[in-house]
């Protein structure tokens, strides 16, 4: 197996149902799917090659802010594949990566399964909501 382009880890992960691809150097290129840890390559990430891949993702400013700080947490999108979250850290005199599949939608509140009289209480624009239910309620 060799080592895995970042765009087509991004579509396996797509495809799989996969979440969590990490990127380190030395180790291997790994992702969970159903919760479990498998690899994308067997061939360990060389020294650079996880600096490339992060500045490929983040624009001049988020590098030079990156270059100033220890992490840069950041959000992506690919067409047909949905939205990732990134977290670009230094770890070891190197960079890692490790981004999570957050998908292309969000669940509405049936699909989460809350009553029908939430959504007006949630959009409103000001104040202070707090939702509780009686002691022993089950």
């Amino acid at each position: 197996m060799a080592q895995v382009e970042f765009e087509d880890c991004l579509k396996t992960l797509f495809d799989k149902e996969g979440s969590d691809p990490y990127y380190a150097t030395g180790a291997l290129p790994s992702a969970k799917f159903y919760g479990t840890l498998n690899q994308l390559s067997d061939v360990p990430m060389q020294p650079g090659e996880t600096a490339v891949i992060a500045n490929s993702i983040m624009n001049e400013e988020q590098q030079a802010q990156f270059a100033e700080s220890p992490e840069m947490n950041l959000a992506i999108s690919r067409e047909g594949l949905g939205r990732f979250r990134v977290n670009i850290m230094h770890q070891m005199n190197e960079v890692s990566l490790v981004i999570r599949r957050l998908g292309d939608s969000l669940p509405n509140y049936k699909e989460l399964g809350l009553p029908v009289v939430l959504p007006p209480i949630y959009h409103v624009k000001a104040g202070l909501n707090s939702l509780c239910r009686e002691h022993g309620l089950r």
